[in-house]
């Protein structure tokens, strides 16, 4: 091995440390290293069961309706719950959201429609 200047080949190995080529690690007398800044991991939000809103609903498929009408089999609770049995049953699931329309009136007198989806445990539904 070629060696370039008064250094030994035993005294450059033990100048050269690994994962510090390049970086200066002196420091001025009286004064501290400098910490490093090490920014927390975010880490997303892990949920159980990811919640659903109150307005959707989980059906599994059922039999083919006529006409490529979609027909609804078993209702599930939560949308984890209906892709666990999807994929035990090999169906498709279907999420259904039931809207009302209401007719407001606007500041000239113009009917505006407007929909609001309704409650899991709404009467109407």
């Amino acid at each position: 091995m070629l060696v370039n200047g008064p250094e030994s080949p035993a005294e450059s190995k033990t100048l050269s440390q690994p994962g510090s080529a390049g970086r200066s690690t002196r420091v001025p007398d009286g004064q501290s290293a400098p910490a490093k800044a090490v920014a927390p991991r975010r880490r997303r939000d892990r949920e159980v069961c990811p919640k659903t809103s109150a307005d959707e609903r989980f059906f599994l498929a059922g039999e083919d309706g006529k006409d490529g009408v979609p027909a609804l089999g078993r209702e599930c609770p939560n949308e984890a719950d209906a892709i666990i049995e999807a994929f035990r049953a090999k169906v498709n699931f279907y999420r259904i959201t039931e809207f009302q329309t209401r007719a407001d009136i606007g500041s000239s007198g113009e009917p505006i429609l407007k929909k609001e989806a309704l409650r899991k445990n709404n009467p109407a539904s």
